[in-house]
């Protein structure tokens, strides 16, 4: 503007400053050129100036859009095509000026003012450049006087950045989260992870700004990068990488006794990687770190423990866990001391226990250790022992723990066999057992194994060996550690850990493909976030019910295709959104029942087909009442099947917004119930 008359437009670029264009001025030897385009016979739209084709320094027509060069890699390094060439413009010393090399060279057109004619007499006035210049929200319409409309994309910041920045060092066989944050990032903002040599990406995401990478690293670890992909949904697509180098972390010596007198434990290790020495908190009297060797890149190094005399009549063990920075647990080692009253004895023959005993040491031997191999009449004399508090059998050859050998029993401290392949049902039921350590070496947790043994402190570490923890496995089990369940396990029963007492978070790894109903039912102390694998295609009915300690965030495998009644009812202290897989089909009744917690809003799958009564709400002194969604989105062409209470009461207002796929929005304006939202707005997912 000048003296509040427009003279021409100042537009502005991202990454090349801005330009100012005027219109022409009165003066007849002043001139405006006319930069239009248009189409040739070849079906290529093409610049002009002043009606006549632009050409380049061959004589070749400049096409407006450009095109691919030979040079240009789509999709790999982000070069621009060289062979499509756009006119740059600019005014200089009062003079248009054009260069159809990127700048390298200029040539003059007109000028760009208009002067004074010789005669004194006002000049015509000179043609304005653009005929119109309109916007919106996404693009510049420039309106050439030649006719033809110019579309500008506007610059829209749009970048992702990690909670990790530097190499990431990762052991196989493990998982690691990488939080990521998008800035500039809409509902049409779209995020995808590739990764290779045998590394698994997936993207979790907590809303459209921010989510989870969970990294997957295979059996033998490479250096690789994971590509991350973030478009707008439009036409602007941004790669960055995560790098992974392969992190180690070997401990030859897994497991050290400790006489009771105390002393110190020297564990030997090789690594590269960070990592931290976790002590128990429980154990944290008797057992601390004296000294940790120097941090070098690939060293071998010592981590000196210190512990203290056993004064008491129970052997005591300690698992001591290496953690590396991502908070993966690489390797760990078990610390047994012996009591200061020990009595060793060697079973050569199964079932000749009680041929070796005196009666006497029957009733009154406190802590006993037995080498060799027993059955089960050797465990029926065991459990005749009175006063026994310790059961030392690591020595011993057993590969199967019989049916109820220890249930009932007042033995605090039981140390497995390390040959042990099987618990059988009910071996512990209703034990009076105070810690446990399982071996690595067990591959099945049979039904009712640790059931009601209500004296069980500290962690509960399920193998990596393990594939099968049975029914009711350890239903009323008070420990009140964290509970770590194994990568190889792939049947949870049924109230397999139902009425636990564990805090911490819970985690189903990818490998459970069976997840019995009840399976956590009530487990309040959990404290953490909940996440399911990929392989869980079924939540049976209860199988979170009741787990109102939870006070992380929900995430739900991808697998997924059916939630069960009731399933996660009740759990009302998750926070966050609810997103629920594509793959998933049914929701059955009071699946999410009073989960008061979640305040961000519920994404539903495409393949949704029913949603049951009371699903997604709260009762409340009697009364039915929605859930705190901010909104809906429901991906489903058709709209599921629902009923009046789904999502609130029919005497309460529905969550009001529910966003739906573009074309669908009248659909779901004519089913009862859906019809019930205030706004219902169609949105491209």
């Amino acid at each position: 503007m000048e003296d509040s008359v427009q003279v021409g437009y100042t537009i502005t670029f991202a990454k090349s400053g801005s330009i100012v264009i005027y219109h022409g001025r009165d003066g007849v030897d002043g001139h405006s050129p006319q930069i239009g385009a248009k189409r040739d016979s070849d079906g290529e739209v093409y610049w002009t100036l002043d009606g006549e084709w632009l050409t380049d320094d061959s004589g070749s027509k400049i096409p407006v859009h450009g095109r691919d060069g030979q040079d240009g890699q789509d999709g790999q390094d982000g070069s621009d095509g060289t062979d499509g060439v756009t006119p740059q413009l600019k005014i200089e010393d009062g003079y248009w000026y054009i260069s159809y090399n990127g700048g390298g060279s200029w040539e003059q057109l007109g000028k760009a003012t208009g002067e004074d004619g010789v005669d004194g007499a006002d000049g015509q006035d000179g043609d304005a450049f653009f005929s119109d210049v309109s916007q919106d929200e996404d693009y510049v319409y420039l309106t050439l006087s030649g006719g033809e409309r110019i579309e500008v994309p506007k610059h829209h910041p749009l970048s992702v950045s990690f909670s990790e920045t530097e190499d990431i060092r990762v052991l196989p066989n493990k998982t690691y989260s990488i939080d990521y944050t998008i800035t500039g990032a809409d509902e049409n903002t779209v995020i995808k992870a590739l990764a290779q040599d045998g590394f698994r990406a997936v993207v979790k995401e907590t809303d459209f700004s921010k989510g989870v990478i969970e990294i997957t690293t295979p059996e033998t670890v490479l250096s690789t990068e994971i590509l991350v992909f973030v478009t707008d949904g439009k036409e602007r697509t941004i790669m960055r990488s995560i790098n992974f180098v392969e992190g180690v972390i070997l401990i030859t010596t897994k497991s050290y006794t400790i006489d009771s007198e105390g002393g110190s434990v020297s564990i030997d290790l090789s690594t590269n990687i960070d990592y931290t020495v976790e002590i128990p908190e429980e154990d944290t009297s008797w057992i601390s770190i004296s000294s940790m060797g120097p941090r070098v890149v690939m060293r071998d190094e010592n981590v000196t423990l210190l512990i203290q005399p056993n004064e008491s009549a129970a052997y005591r063990y300690s698992t001591i866990s290496f953690i590396d920075e991502q908070g993966v647990t690489g390797e760990t080692v078990l610390i047994t001391q012996k009591s200061g009253t020990s009595r060793v004895i060697n079973v050569e023959t199964p079932g000749s226990l009680e041929t070796i005993m005196s009666e006497d040491e029957r009733v009154e031997t406190e802590d006993l250790k037995i080498t060799g191999s027993l059955n089960s009449f050797d465990f029926e004399f065991i459990r005749r022992m009175p006063v026994l508090n310790t059961l030392d059998l690591r020595d011993a050859q057993i590969e199967i723990l019989s049916a109820s050998c220890l249930a009932g029993t007042k033995i605090s401290t039981v140390i497995l066999p390390a040959s042990l392949k099987k618990i059988s049902s009910r071996a512990f039921y209703g034990s009076a057992i105070t810690s446990l350590y399982i071996p690595e070496s067990v591959e099945e947790i049979a039904d009712y194994a640790f059931a009601n043994t209500s004296a069980l402190t500290g962690n509960i570490v399920i193998p990596d060996k393990v594939t099968s923890i049975g029914n009711y496995a350890f239903q009323n089990s008070a420990f009140k550690g964290t509970l770590h369940i194994g990568e190889s396990v792939q049947t949870i029963g049924e109230y397999a850990f139902n009425g636990c007492k564990g805090t911490g978070d819970i985690i189903i790894p990818d490998n459970v493909t069976t997840l019995g109903a009840y399976a956590f039912y009530k487990c309040t102390g959990f404290k953490g976030n909940l996440n399911i694998g990929n392989g869980v295609t079924v939540v049976n009915k209860y199988t979170f019910s009741g787990c109102s300690g939870l006070k992380g965030t929900l995430k739900l495998g991808d697998g997924i295709t059916s939630i069960g009644e009731y399933a996660f009812e009740g759990c009302s202290s998750l926070t966050g959104n609810i997103v629920l897989p594509e793959a998933l089909t049914e929701i059955a009744d009071y699946a999410f029942n009073d989960c008061t917690g979640f305040t961000g809003y519920l994404k539903i799958g495409p393949n949704v087909k029913s949603i049951g009564n009371c699903a997604f709400m709260r009762y409340e002194r009697g009364s039915r009442y929605k859930l705190n969604f901010s909104k809906i989105y429901c991906m489903a062409v058709t709209p599921p099947d629902i009923v009046n209470y789904t999502f609130g009461s029919t005497y309460d207002s529905w969550p009001e917004h529910l966003l739906v796929p573009i074309g669908c929005k009248e659909k779901y304006e004519r089913v009862s119930c859906w019809d019930d939202f205030t706004i219902i707005e169609e949105t491209e997912f």
